[in-house]
């Protein structure tokens, strides 16, 4: 099993996809962290190398800080740390609010960022570690109808993977994101007009679809990978 012997920790909101990695993990052999803010996305799972841990609010800096740094206390050494933290995008586009505008950034950019912080101090001290962050397609181009809100916090996510790629590399840390267009559970959702893939069959990715993308960018098979973005949408956006 590829992450036998691993510590993974998975930061899941708004979306399957975070749960779909964490049992991917699971079934690779790992012992899995799961941060969580909805009780229905969690209620069945049960593994006794799966620690659930429950956050209240993916805004508040303060709560993921400490989390983080009490996880990587328990368990000593963190391999591996996925955040796929995401909400719906709003319909007001660029008419929204300050506050809505806020928010959206505080729970996908800031959520990200300090759920990742702790766990990556953890991994520059052991000298190894994988980063993969979830993102939207909207982070990566332009499509109608997005508001500037989802788009600007999603590539700022493409932002910190690059920067993390460049600051911890030296401590053999490696961090990519995979920007995934629709899923089937209706998360990562962005515009107006037809952002299906064109695969037949498959226009729609899955949760799955993005755990195995996840785990090839945190195994050993993508060691010499950092700061790239894969692109998960079926074929939507090609360069």
């Amino acid at each position: 099993m590829r992450f036998e012997d691993r510590t993974v920790c998975v930061a899941a909101s708004g979306s399957d996809a975070g749960i779909a990695c964490a049992l991917n993990y699971l079934a690779e052999g790992a012992k899995v962290v799961l941060y969580y803010d909805e009780p229905e996305r969690v209620a069945s799972l049960e593994n006794d190398r799966l620690k659930l841990v429950r956050i209240q609010d993916f805004k508040d800096a303060a709560e993921l800080i400490s989390t983080g740094e009490e996880i990587a206390r328990e368990y000593e050494k963190i391999d591996v740390c996925v955040a796929a933290i995401t909400r719906p995008d709003s319909d007001k586009g660029i008419d929204m609010s300050e506050e809505e505008y806020q928010e959206m950034l505080k729970t996908i950019s800031s959520g990200t960022l300090f759920f990742i912080q702790p766990l990556l101090k953890n991994m520059m001290d052991h000298d190894y570690g994988r980063v993969a962050i979830v993102m939207s397609l909207a982070g990566r181009i332009n499509l109608p109808g997005v508001s500037p809100a989802y788009a600007a916090a999603n590539a700022s996510l493409g932002g910190i993977v690059r920067n993390i790629g460049s600051t911890a590399g030296v401590h053999f840390v490696t961090a990519n994101a995979v920007a995934v267009g629709p899923l089937s559970d209706g998360s990562y959702q962005a515009g107006t007009g037809d952002v299906q893939g064109i695969i037949k069959g498959h226009e729609v990715g899955t949760p799955e679809d993005v755990a195995k993308a996840c785990e090839y960018l945190t195994s050993e098979l993508a060691s010499w990978t950092t700061g790239e973005i894969l692109d998960l949408n079926g074929g939507r956006f090609m360069i």
